[in-house]
């Protein structure tokens, strides 16, 4: 389903967890990882102006809506998605594969207080999963070790927190890797380890969870600018194909 440029794949929550551990399920433990990309308005609109994230983007594996404001406009525009799939919600499920698989799952990202608190925390949850990870400040030779333990462990799943574009840049530019399934996560390492508090389900239902993290991070305000402007546009597109139809 095309919004403003940027192709998503029409699927829900369980139906991602079920395409993605059956990837990994299937998997040989030599060959390189398909990518997931979750895409919020702020991601649409990033794209349309970086074609090399455009590009990350189109030759991705998997594209969900990470927002509901992305679900919104697909409506507008005549060719809904049926709901939102965050990065959050999509790793958290999966997660519950890999317990059930005993899966190795490699975190990259975040500070290394937030990376040693949260896989802390997943370790205790996930007790069956075989946990790796770095954090996300590192130069050249850092990167060069990274690269080299992910070689040597081989990880059913390959989560990346290091904000968009960042992550899902890097985790294209190292589609060589030995890994099942690549995905960016943005913050949710630090959720996992509690520095950061996700929105409550209040929020989540009533569909306000950016409101929620704007209210908590105000210096936020100048990604979000980005929001009236991709409203905006999307509802202009869908206006140009309701004519086009004669509606």
């Amino acid at each position: 389903m095309d919004v403003l440029g940027v192709g998503f794949d029409p699927i829900t929550l369980d139906q991602a967890v079920e395409r993605v551990a059956g990837w990994i399920d299937g998997w040989d433990g030599d060959s390189p990882p398909r990518q997931v990309v979750t895409v919020n308005p702020e991601g649409v609109m990033l794209a349309r102006r970086h074609s090399r994230l455009a590009d990350v983007v189109r030759r991705a594996d998997l594209v969900t809506a990470d927002g509901i404001g992305v679900v919104m406009a697909s409506a507008w525009m005549g060719t809904p998605l049926p709901e939102r799939v965050t990065g959050a919600d999509l790793a958290e499920r999966l997660l519950a594969v890999a317990q059930c698989r005993g899966w190795r799952v490699y975190l990259l990202g975040a500070s290394s207080a937030s990376l040693g608190g949260a896989l802390a925390e997943l370790g205790r949850r996930f007790p069956d999963v075989q946990w790796h990870g770095r954090h996300g400040y590192f130069d050249e030779l850092g990167e060069k070790e990274i690269v080299e333990e992910i070689v040597r462990i081989r990880p059913h799943l390959l989560l990346v927190g290091m904000g968009a574009p960042r992550q899902d840049l890097w985790i294209a530019a190292h589609r060589d890797l030995p890994a099942g399934v690549a995905m960016g996560i943005g913050g949710t390492i630090d959720v996992w380890s509690g520095m950061v508090k996700r929105a409550p389900v209040f929020w989540r239902r009533l569909r306000l969870e950016w409101l929620y993290r704007l209210l908590r991070q105000p210096s936020r305000i100048r990604r979000q600018l980005a929001l009236p402007r991709f409203a905006v546009l999307a509802w202009t597109a869908g206006l140009g194909k309701r004519r086009k139809n004669g509606h």
